[in-house]
């Protein structure tokens, strides 16, 4: 082989190797990158972005890092940001509930909207919540609501200890 075509076949063969690296490899930032830059990125801009790129996520995947992001952040736009990504996921009641006190009135309209959500659309018990209101109205609602859900929770708790001893009837040999 000539020093010419080596040439051009290793040029041929790199440009190959690098086209397959961009298609084949994911560049993009991991979800537990995006999460610590989202906490502790120095720029408040690059934060927002790295919870937007979060909220992106089509595969719900990334409730993990928006609940570490949205119990965490002490900037209350990012945290607002990330519970916003967060609703219609019920396992992160007791975030929004523990939100209704925060000191920023937009984390807490956030969390009261969440709260609803969670309730069906409204709270229960003709239950009110007001994100302006004073801070010891605003513990007494999250207290109400922490106890009605802790009630719903034990009776959902008794009901499925109930399925399972019939569960269990039915399927012992006779």
């Amino acid at each position: 082989m000539k020093p010419l075509q080596a040439i051009i076949l290793s040029v041929c063969a790199v440009v190959l190797i690098a086209l397959a690296l961009i298609y084949f490899v994911d560049w993009s930032p991991t979800k537990d990158a995006l999460a610590n830059k989202a906490l502790k990125g120095s720029d408040p801009a690059a934060r927002k972005q790295a919870v937007q790129e979060l909220l992106l996520y089509k595969d719900r995947q990334n409730i993990h890092q928006l609940r570490k992001v949205a119990g965490e952040s002490q900037d209350p736009d990012i945290k607002a940001m990330a519970m916003n990504g967060l609703f219609g996921d019920y396992a992160s009641i007791d975030l929004f509930l523990d939100n209704m006190n925060d000191n920023s009135e937009e984390v807490r309209e956030v969390a009261g909207q969440g709260a609803k959500q969670f309730f069906g659309g409204t709270l229960p018990e003709g239950i009110e919540f007001d994100a302006t209101a004073d801070s010891a109205d605003r513990l007494k609602v999250a207290q109400r609501l922490k106890d009605i859900l802790a009630k719903r929770r034990k009776e959902a708790e008794e009901e499925q200890k109930k399925w399972d001893a019939e569960a269990a009837k039915k399927a012992a040999p006779k």
